[in-house]
């Protein structure tokens, strides 16, 4: 799947010249605020307690285990790529959508997805506390991330967005 996202959209206006829309939250961006919300909850659950599952699953003395720098640095470029292009390419998508919003979208989005990352560990623990178990935490991590795909497939494509009638 191609993504044809301008690295510079023109601000769809309406007849007397100003923009479309100031709303921060609308058709487009929304799905694409949800869809982010899920990749942050889905991302950070695995990644926080990661470390715990390895002590939890392992024998102790296990390669996974006294390998961690090279478990580390593995998880750091795996995690850290997929990181950066989720980001960089919500950003886009949305400065691409909202050309004129660039500055507030990419404020919600940092906000949004540090509220995620905060959010998610708390969460596990009450899951935890409430006799929720390490594997079944790890399912709500999976199903965010399913989340955050489902709602992808509503942002509509910047192209078409700002070609659609007022």
């Amino acid at each position: 799947m191609q993504l044809d996202v301008p690295m510079h959209s023109p601000v769809a206006t309406n007849n007397s010249g100003e923009a479309r829309s100031t709303r921060l939250f609308d058709r487009a961006s929304t799905p694409l605020f949800l869809a982010y919300a899920g990749a942050g909850l889905g991302y950070i659950l695995p990644m926080t307690f990661l470390p715990l599952l390895a002590n939890v699953e392992l024998q102790p003395g296990h390669w996974l285990q006294d390998g961690s720098w090279q478990g580390l640095i593995l998880c750091a470029i795996l995690v850290g790529v997929t990181f950066l292009g989720t980001v960089l390419l919500t950003q886009r998508i949305g400065r691409a959508l909202h050309p004129h919003q660039g500055p507030r979208l990419s404020a919600a989005m940092v906000a949004l997805y540090g509220f995620t990352q905060m959010a998610g560990p708390w969460l596990t623990k009450q899951w935890l506390d409430a006799g929720g178990t390490l594997a079944s935490a790890f399912g709500i991590g999976v199903g965010m991330l399913a989340f955050g795909l489902v709602f992808l497939f509503f942002v509509p494509r910047p192209n078409e967005w700002h070609s659609r009638a007022v």
